[in-house]
């Protein structure tokens, strides 16, 4: 199950290729959410400011799972403009956050649209990429406080 990543522009080989383990259907079952690839005029509700009848994201299926490192400093961690409420930025309390990526997408197309870097590394589940990311997550908690 090797992937080609079209921003990388090379196969990515995981220990799994290796030892011939392919994925389960139940493993490979869930969807994700992506911005919209198009842009369209956005019209919003006059008492809260907030968008209507525009599409911005669409639901695809999981290919596979990454995780997302989101930079050292706390006060960088800025989520993307599309996920942006209230007309201000949020920001993420984590770190390192597990992603799905759609049967659509690259892995270039992921870190553009949440504004990270991904891992080396593919997960097959949800619960293998929340480990290793809760993991991490612990780790840079301790160095952080």
């Amino acid at each position: 199950m090797s992937i080609l990543d079209r921003g990388l522009g090379i196969k990515l080989l995981t220990l799994r290729d290796l030892l011939g383990d392919e994925p389960t259907e139940a493993a490979l079952d869930g969807a994700t959410v992506q911005p919209a690839p198009f842009r369209a005029r956005v019209h919003r509700f006059e008492d809260t400011g907030r968008i209507k009848d525009t599409i911005v994201a669409g639901i695809s299926s999981v290919k596979y799972w990454i995780i997302l490192d989101f930079g050292e400093v706390p006060e960088m961690r800025q989520k993307p403009r599309w996920m942006i409420t209230d007309y201000r930025p949020e920001m993420r309390k984590d770190r390192y956050v597990p992603i799905g990526v759609g049967v659509d997408e690259e892995i270039c197309n992921v870190e553009e649209a949440e504004n990270g870097k991904a891992l080396p590394g593919i997960y097959n589940s949800w619960d293998e990429a929340c480990e290793v990311s809760s993991d991490l997550c612990a780790i840079c908690h301790v160095h952080e406080d």
